[in-house]
């Protein structure tokens, strides 16, 4: 099985970040479906970046490639995820494995009590990822007018 390894991202990765941001596959499927202005998004990732008592964002590489990145935000004690997988890359299982290695240390690194993620209904590849990663669907929400699955994993787990 191919190694996953998660690298922290760096100002140095705000094109790539940038790109898998706007890829319009992500934008259909996540909750704020505009196309992010360049600017907007470097001011936004040097935000991200200083926060470090709050936030996590590793790029995820598989035998020496970027394939996706992982963000954990601390909210209220509990780490609430995004993440993408590069186009190039998907299909191959890696969503799942992704979680699996970032949330315990996420768990570990803004000593949260759970991780959570937020899942469009209309996404069945992502709703199936959090299924299989181990993580419990709590409920269903509305997030900015759209239905979603609510998925928690505790950090005793």
């Amino acid at each position: 099985m191919t190694e996953i390894a998660l690298r922290e991202a760096t100002f140095s990765d705000v094109d790539l970040l940038f790109e898998w941001r706007n890829d319009p596959t992500t934008r259909e499927q996540s909750f704020a479906r505009d196309a992010v202005d360049k600017t907007v998004h470097r001011r936004w990732l040097s935000a991200k970046l200083a926060a470090r008592d709050s936030t996590r964002i590793w790029i995820v590489t598989v035998d020496g490639n970027d394939v996706g990145q992982i963000r954990y935000e601390k909210r209220d004690g509990v780490g609430e995820i995004s993440f993408s997988v590069d186009a190039r890359f998907r299909g191959r299982g890696l969503g799942r494995r992704i979680l699996e290695v970032s949330a315990p240390r996420a768990c570990r690194e803004l000593a949260v009590s759970e991780v959570r993620g937020l899942v469009k209904l209309t996404n069945p590849a992502s709703l199936a990822v959090f299924e299989h990663a181990g993580f419990h669907r709590s409920a269903d929400t509305t997030v900015n007018g759209e239905s979603a699955a609510v998925f928690i994993r505790s950090c005793a787990s």
